[in-house]
């Protein structure tokens, strides 16, 4: 109970007592890099690929990155984990005319940043970051080692070029209490 009240343990009815870890800081500005946040901290950073496809762009990837619906995309999904924990399971979207051979470069790099740089696009940056909340799918839940009945963040966000041309549009699934969000002006 002393561990629990002292935030060490968190008591879950019906499933358990498990060690909490300690919220990562996840701070938004120009140059919003998973890796360089998490090794800062002094903590391990893993990306996982769980798959890389190229599909027609939907929608909502189409309007961020200002190509027609169902224009060829490149689409990156990953699971982030910090000392072995899922944070964050993300959709990363970017146009193939853009960036023709990404997921090979991906793949090889094993960076998204690393794989950009390889098009000459390293240098990219955050122009918008919209963060909302909603209960997580059976598939998230599960990937995201949650339980169903606790939200997650819901991060959509727009990177771009040096020259402000939309590069990539990409939605996170975080687990709200292992993640510190915090916005940088």
């Amino acid at each position: 109970a002393d561990l629990a009240q002292r935030g060490v343990l968190a008591v879950q009815q019906g499933r358990g007592t498990f060690v909490r870890h300690g919220a990562v800081d996840y701070p938004i500005g120009r140059k919003t890099r998973f890796t360089e946040i998490v090794t800062g901290q002094q903590r391990h950073a893993a990306r996982r690929l769980l798959r890389a496809i190229e599909t027609p762009a939907g929608t909502a990837s189409a309007a961020a990155l200002g190509i027609e619906t169902g224009a060829p995309c490149f689409m990156l999904e990953t699971l982030d984990e910090v000392d072995g924990i899922p944070i964050g399971l993300c959709s990363h979207h970017f146009p193939v005319a853009r960036v023709p051979g990404l997921i090979d470069a991906y793949i090889e790099t094993g960076s998204i940043t690393g794989a950009l740089a390889r098009h000459g696009l390293g240098d990219y940056e955050r122009r918008r970051t919209t963060v909302t909340a909603r209960m997580p799918t059976a598939e998230e839940a599960a990937l995201l080692r949650q339980p169903r009945d606790q939200p997650v963040l819901l991060i959509e966000s727009l990177n771009v070029d040096r020259d402000g041309r939309p590069l990539e549009y990409g939605i996170a699934r975080s687990v709200a209490e292992r993640v510190t969000m915090v916005f940088e002006t």
